[in-house]
């Protein structure tokens, strides 16, 4: 009776003593690892490029889409260069935005010949 306790207790403090290695090793995997990351820093996006990535991350919602419908909504730029729209040149009102062709529409189609 005595020996299978002290059999256990073998087994118990050798399993400690892995687990507590095993602890270790992952510690200095952690330390590793944040070793190989250490001075880097996260980049965020230029303020130019934001609208770029709005609309790639518009687009990427339905890949497919050749127009956009939004009466009288905003137009979903690529750059941040806000394009100057003249008045109506029948009755001279403010313009509203409709839809908008998408790049993928805009490779398809042929000029009208003049």
């Amino acid at each position: 009776e005595k020996e299978k306790k002290k059999a256990k207790q073998a087994v118990s403090d050798r399993e400690k003593q892995r687990i507590e290695e095993l602890k270790r090793l992952d510690m200095n995997d952690a330390e590793r690892k944040a070793e190989d990351w250490k001075g880097e820093v996260y980049e965020s996006i230029p303020k130019k490029d934001k609208p770029f990535h709005k609309f790639v991350k518009r687009l990427q919602r339905h890949p497919d889409q050749v127009m956009r419908y939004q009466f009288a909504g905003e137009p979903l730029l690529i750059s941040g260069a806000r394009p100057t729209v003249p008045p109506c040149a029948a009755c001279g009102a403010e313009r509203q935005l409709e839809f908008q062709i998408m790049p993928g529409l805009l490779s398809v189609l042929e000029p009208v010949p003049r």
